[in-house]
């Protein structure tokens, strides 16, 4: 993303942070080089693996990382007088329990150095807003079956959780940190430029339960009479528009929700500044975009790095984009069936009631194509693009069309259909069974991201020990990944 700020402003300074970069350096000391400062370091990988650092006189960046979780009050601590569920004796030198060197709050659940959880808990995670404001999860019939046989792996607990307010406090601390920014008041120098932050444009690109965390905060932005963000990006969202079990709202108040947030951030794209203000040589241009950039066009280097492309340029305030990925098997679960797994369809099911056993269907893509939302898929199906026989990647920003979710030869599971042994087939075929919600075979959706040009060749794999993958007509294998200290850790203190 710096890089392209690069390439539009004709710059070569804006560079990214390195996330983790101080914790691997003293990580790959030798053990006798350590100092206690640095052994603090390595005990809070939570802290310092997922951090953000600044090199100094390298990174310069545009992006601002938000940071949220949990922080467990005093007495939802699991303490030697008064452990909840925990069974561990071991304790620190303030009675606080330790289990296999992880503390844990009295339902079971592990806790940092801090006795906090970035995120929050797995478990509580929640398809609609309503729900943030409510009880933590409470384990049922089917989660004690995960837990007890560890279908959701080494690395999740699906154990009752604490209430879920501090949701709703990232999302207020969110909307403070937006209004914040446009509330900044300017130089005379740069007003005179109309360099104001008033008119700053605002991005978030939200990931998993933070994009319902985003969600309310555009809707407390506006309960505030205050402007929201100008382009929302949305990955892997739990957010649903169905009936779903455990869930406080219809299907009809979800969808309800969702199309009135995004016509409050899309119904009025804000056009300070006007794109042509920001050319080279115009009065205000203020050395905002560089000599290789228009309005209506853009220049990039392409993968190899060697040759520039032109494409399309566009304003995209006041749009919001959902990527969705078919594959993602945590929002694709029976009791989430979220929107990042399963897109939005043009219409959803009416809510089932008791005065209307056959409910029209509800219009959701074709109640939101219309108010500047846009959707793209990204898979790691493989299917033939060139009509040559051979199967490559989807492409991602090929021209608007209607697209099926699943083809006849592929898995209608989000899922994989196997593991790398007979025990981790077994395991991939009652996870399945049990927890995922399955594609229809004649799902489409309307992808209806603009063109571009050339449109995205994905990588959805990285980091991997063994690479998974399909291949059409066979089984998709799930591939492995080594636990980082942050994942160790939690199967350490999970109970």
């Amino acid at each position: 993303m710096n890089q392209g700020l690069n390439e539009r402003l004709s710059r070569t300074d804006l560079n990214k942070g390195e996330y983790g970069g101080r914790y691997k350096a003293i990580k790959a000391k030798p053990k006798d080089k350590l100092r206690n400062s640095d052994k603090e370091v390595l005990y809070d990988p939570d802290m310092y693996l997922y951090r953000r650092g600044e090199v100094a006189g390298v990174t310069r960046s545009g992006f601002i990382p938000f940071y949220w979780g949990y922080r467990a009050a005093s007495d939802e601590i699991a303490k030697v007088n008064d452990a909840g569920i925990v069974k561990s004796t071991v304790a620190d030198a303030n009675g606080n329990l330790m289990t296999r060197g992880q503390y844990q709050d009295k339902k079971g659940n592990r806790l940092d150095a801090h006795f906090a959880k970035p995120g929050g808990f797995f478990a509580n995670a929640t398809n609609n807003i309503p729900d943030m404001y409510g009880a933590g999860f409470h384990a049922g019939p089917d989660a004690r079956i995960v837990s007890e046989y560890r279908l959701a792996g080494n690395y999740t607990y699906p154990g009752d959780a604490p209430d879920r307010r501090y949701f709703v406090l990232a999302a207020h601390r969110l909307a403070n940190l937006i209004s914040t920014i446009r509330e900044i008041k300017p130089t005379a120098a740069a007003e005179s430029h109309g360099l104001n932050p008033k008119h700053e444009t605002i991005t978030v690109l939200g990931h998993s339960q933070g994009t319902i965390i985003t969600l309310l905060a555009q809707a407390i932005l506006v309960q505030q009479g205050k402007r929201c963000i100008d382009c929302f990006i949305l990955v892997d969202t739990p957010y649903s528009l169905y009936d779903t079990d455990g869930c406080s709202q219809t299907a009809h108040a979800k969808l309800k929700t969702l199309v009135d947030i995004v016509n409050e951030v899309t119904k009025t794209p804000y056009t300070i500044p006007e794109l042509a203000e920001l050319l080279v040589g115009h009065e205000k241009y203020g050395g905002r975009t560089g000599s290789g950039w228009t309005p209506k066009q853009g220049k990039r280097r392409d993968k190899s790095g060697k040759n520039w492309i032109t494409f399309d340029e566009r304003d995209n305030r006041g749009k919001v984009y959902l990527y969705f990925c078919p594959e993602d098997t945590v929002v694709g679960l029976k009791d989430m069936r979220g929107i990042g797994t399963f897109g939005v369809p043009d219409t959803v099911p009416g809510d089932v009631t008791d005065q209307n056993k056959k409910p029209a269907a509800m219009p959701a893509m074709d109640a939101l194509k219309g108010k500047r939302f846009f959707q793209r898929m990204w898979t790691r199906m493989e299917r033939d693009r060139n009509g040559d026989g051979r199967p490559d990647r989807v492409l991602v920003g090929t021209a608007p069309a209607h697209v099926p979710v699943r083809m006849q030869d592929e898995r209608l599971t989000p899922g994989p259909e196997r593991g790398r042994s007979m025990m981790g087939s077994a395991a991939a075929k009652t996870k399945n069974a049990l927890l995922q919600e399955n594609f229809a075979r004649n799902n489409m959706r309307f992808i209806n991201g603009e063109e571009l040009k050339p449109p995205c060749d994905p990588e959805l794999y990285g980091g991997e020990v063994v690479r998974g993958g399909p291949r059409p007509g066979h089984a998709d294998v799930a591939g492995e990944v080594t636990p980082d200290d942050v994942s160790q850790n939690l199967a350490l203190g999970n109970r």
